[in-house]
C-alpha cells in the first residue's frame, strides 16, 4: 500500500481549507443578504406604521425601540430609526397644532363674548401658535435636507456600502415625487400661517372698533354697514 506523499497531504489540507473558507464565505454572504433583507423590511414596515392615520402607537413603539440586525447593519438600522423618531416627533407636534380646537373657535361669537373686546388671550394664542407653526415648518424643511438626514449616519461607520444603504433607505432616489410631497407639506403649513394672520387682522379690527359691535342672538352685529362690510370682506380672505 502506497503511502501518501507530503505534497499530496498538503494539497488535501489546502483543498479542505479552501472548501471550508468558501463555505464560511457563502454562509456570511447569505447571512448578510438575510440581514439586509430584514433591515429593508423593518424600515419599510415602520414607515407604513408612521404613515397610517390614526397611528398604531403600540406597534410604533415596538418597532422604533428594537434592533433586529447586528454589526454594521445594526448601525444603519439605529441611524434610520433615530431619524424616523426625530422626524415623527415633529410631525406629532404639527398635528397637535393643526387639530387644536382653539384655531376653529377664534372667530366665533362664543370667543368674542368670552375674550372680547380686548382679546388678550386670543391675541397671545395666535402669536404663540404662529411661532410654533413657523418653527415646526422650518424644522420639517431642515429635516428633509440630505445634509440633515445623513448626519444620523455620519461618524457611525466609514464603510461606504453601509452609508449608501442608509442613504437609499432614507432618501431613496430623491425623485420629483418626494420633492413635491415636501413642497406640499410646506405649502400647507404656510396656509395655516396665513389663516392665523387673517384671524389676527380680524381680531385687531374688533379691538380697534370695540365700541361699535356687540353680540346679538349668537352673532356679531356692527353699528354701521361699512364696518359690517369690512368685517365680511376679511372673512372672505379665509376661503
Amino acid at each position: 500500500m502506497k503511502k501518501k506523499s507530503i505534497i499530496i497531504s498538503i494539497v488535501i489540507i489546502i483543498v479542505v481549507l479552501i472548501i471550508a473558507a468558501i463555505a464560511t464565505i457563502s454562509f456570511l454572504v447569505v447571512k448578510d443578504l438575510e440581514q439586509e433583507g430584514n433591515l429593508k423590511t423593518e424600515i419599510m414596515d415602520l414607515t407604513k406604521v408612521v404613515e397610517t392615520v390614526p397611528i398604531d402607537t403600540e406597534k410604533y413603539n415596538e418597532k422604533i425601540n428594537r434592533v433586529i440586525t447586528s454589526g454594521d447593519y445594526a448601525i444603519v438600522e439605529k441611524a434610520c430609526k433615530d431619524y424616523i423618531q426625530q422626524s415623527f416627533d415633529n410631525v406629532i407636534q404639527i398635528t397637535d397644532l393643526l387639530n387644536s380646537d382653539e384655531i376653529v373657535k377664534i372667530l366665533t361669537a362664543e370667543n368674542y363674548h368670552e375674550d372680547g373686546p380686548d382679546f388678550v388671550k386670543t391675541t397671545l394664542w395666535i402669536k404663540q401658535t404662529r411661532e410654533k407653526v413657523e418653527e415646526a415648518k422650518n424644522k420639517y424643511v431642515e429635516d428633509m435636507t440630505e445634509e440633515h438626514v445623513m448626519s444620523y449616519i455620519n461618524g457611525k461607520t466609514s464603510d461606504e456600502y453601509y452609508i449608501d444603504l442608509y442613504r437609499q433607505l432614507t432618501l431613496g432616489d430623491g425623485d420629483n415625487t418626494q420633492n413635491e410631497a415636501i413642497a406640499e407639506v410646506e405649502e400647507s403649513l404656510n396656509s395655516i400661517i396665513n389663516v392665523l394672520n387673517v384671524q389676527e387682522k380680524i381680531i385687531n379690527f374688533l379691538k380697534e372698533n370695540k365700541e361699535n359691535w356687540q353680540i346679538e342672538d349668537g352673532t356679531i352685529a356692527f353699528t354701521t354697514e361699512e364696518l359690517t362690510n369690512e368685517y365680511n370682506n376679511m372673512l372672505l380672505e379665509l376661503q
